[in-house]
């Protein structure tokens, strides 16, 4: 197994290295599928306003992925999400239906039997997203994979906001560009 500091300034490196989402996450699979069993990271946004989990870019073995599919979270499972005290940073599961949460994610991908690890993007006491490392079959993971994921909180949250902030840039530039064109006719 590695160690800490190594795993957090190598993944820190790879998932910070793009303002693509998508390019970011792939950098990261490639490096921690060496380190422990992966087949797919996820990074999610929450918008606890709408009470919707967007799925913004996965990664696999076949490359990086720009997404924008959005689940829709019941009430009781908003407040699950929203409660940053009373829920794990970092969650270790054997079987993705045995949370009812990753399980809404899993049926919409119809992932087979998995073992997933769940690290809460947690920043100023508010839970902005999830960074999600999933392996085909159950019993994947060990409490030094989960350790280790617990690493990246800051990273993954600083590295998930600046790219939604980059996103925004673009489309507020295109529509700054589409008005000026109006304007100019």
């Amino acid at each position: 197994m590695v160690d800490e500091k190594t795993f957090f300034s190598e993944t820190t490196i790879r998932i910070c290295g793009s303002l693509d989402i998508e390019k970011a996450l792939w950098n990261c699979f490639l490096y921690v599928r060496d380190v422990f069993p992966v087949d797919e990271l996820n990074f999610a946004v929450y918008d606890p306003a709408l009470g919707v989990l967007e799925i913004v870019a996965t990664a696999d073995r076949n490359g990086g992925v720009a997404r924008s599919d959005k689940i829709m979270m019941p009430p009781h499972l908003r407040e699950q999400l929203e409660s940053v005290i009373r829920y794990p940073r970092v969650r270790m599961l054997d079987d993705v239906f045995q949370d009812e949460i990753v399980g809404l994610v899993a049926q919409q991908y119809h992932w087979p039997d998995s073992s997933i690890i769940v690290g809460r993007l947690i920043i100023e006491g508010k839970f902005v997203g999830s960074l999600v490392a999933r392996a085909t079959g159950k019993g994947r993971y060990t409490d030094d994979h989960a350790r280790l994921w617990s690493l990246l909180n800051e990273p993954a949250a600083i590295a998930l906001a600046n790219s939604q902030r980059y996103l925004e840039l673009l489309r507020l530039k295109d529509l700054f560009a589409d008005d000026s064109k109006y304007f100019q006719e």
